[in-house]
């Protein structure tokens, strides 16, 4: 599968008409944190990142029915129990992007999309990348984004090897964890499993 320049133009394109302004500020702003990141990680992908990145919002705004018929277009045992609506949009994404963005359907893409919001136990470099550039993409304003962002930016900045540029990558997904969890208790809620599974995967690296 090819990403040029062109199709990425086109692509995004076609993502600005689906989006509201502020959401697609947002995705943009995860485009720009997946090629930062992306350069120090997995330079020779940086622009399967951008699609990954410019599409991991592409239901947001969809009503709950839609998102969740697309979710069962990706997995058809989907269910939507306990699924928040903050959520669903992530498992839904790929069924869009499989009905309407075929072209940049690959597996990774797909995979990245799917699990931005939540992570995954055995998540990929190339997923791990979208989850934390969602979270820390510069238009966040929240305290935990931006300390999670400043983090990331020196530790990327002093590492010298490629396992440091991954550890650097693996914790500061365990402070993105971290923040939604403090967030949840707050709110009195419980966090999905998938998100502590994701945390543990993560010690388990550095």
């Amino acid at each position: 599968m090819i990403y040029s320049p062109e199709s990425l133009e086109m692509l995004k394109r076609r993502v600005r008409s689906s989006l509201t302004d502020k959401r697609f500020s947002h995705t943009i702003g995860v485009e720009m944190a997946a090629i930062h990141i992306g350069g120090f990680i997995m330079p020779t992908r940086i622009d399967e990142l951008r699609a990954a990145a410019l599409l991991h919002d592409i239901a947001k705004e969809l009503s709950r029915a839609e998102q969740v018929r697309l979710a069962r277009v990706y997995n058809a045992s989907f269910s939507e129990d306990g699924v928040s609506d903050a959520v669903l949009h992530s498992f839904a994404a790929p069924g869009a992007v499989m009905e309407q963005f075929s072209s940049f359907a690959s597996p990774d893409v797909l995979d990245a999309i799917c699990h931005h919001t939540l992570g995954k136990e055995d998540m990929s470099l190339f997923s791990e990348i979208i989850f934390v550039s969602d979270f820390v993409e510069e238009g966040r304003e929240y305290e935990a984004c931006r300390a999670a962002l400043l983090y990331l930016l020196d530790a990327l900045d002093q590492a010298s090897s490629a396992e440091e540029y991954e550890a650097a990558l693996h914790r500061a997904a365990i402070m993105t964890i971290d923040s939604t969890l403090s967030s949840l208790k707050r709110r009195g809620k419980e966090p999905m499993a998938e998100t502590l599974l994701t945390k543990k995967a993560l010690e388990a690296k550095i």
